[in-house]
Formats: structure tokens, sequence, C-alpha cells
């Protein structure tokens, strides 16, 4: 599981601590840096397979290209 940038990095944290033996939970700069972009980290993690995304980004929804990624 992985946490958005428009989340605290301490929600990750305590997400991980609660389900520390039950799955990997990171935050996205701790994946990817600062400064990726959401088409970037969105396309890694699909042809990975398996991530469940929490985001808090309301951007995603509007932007035809970051909707087409976050989807497939």
């Amino acid at each position: 599981m992985i946490v958005d940038e428009n989340l605290p990095s301490a929600m990750a944290k305590s997400l991980a601590a609660l389900f520390v033996a039950e799955r990997q939970i990171i935050h996205l700069r701790e994946r990817f840096g600062p400064g990726v972009t959401d088409v970037e980290w969105m396309t890694a993690l699909n042809h990975e397979g398996g991530w469940v995304v929490i985001s808090g980004d309301k951007r995603i929804s509007r932007n035809e290209a970051e909707q087409a990624v976050f989807r497939s």
C-alpha cells in the first residue's frame, strides 16, 4: 500500500505500525522521492501490480492523462 504525497507521511508511518505483520505501507516520497509526477509513479506501480493507493489528490480525477493511468 502506498500513501500519496497529498497526505502526510505520518499517516503512512501510523498505518505501517498498525499493520506491520500484514502488509507493507509506505509514503510515496519514500519510494520515489520528491518531485515525481503522478503519471510516473502511477505507471511504475501499475507495471508492478498489487499496489493499493491511498490518495487525497482530487486533481487526478480532473486530468484526463492522470485519470487514465490511475484507472489502469
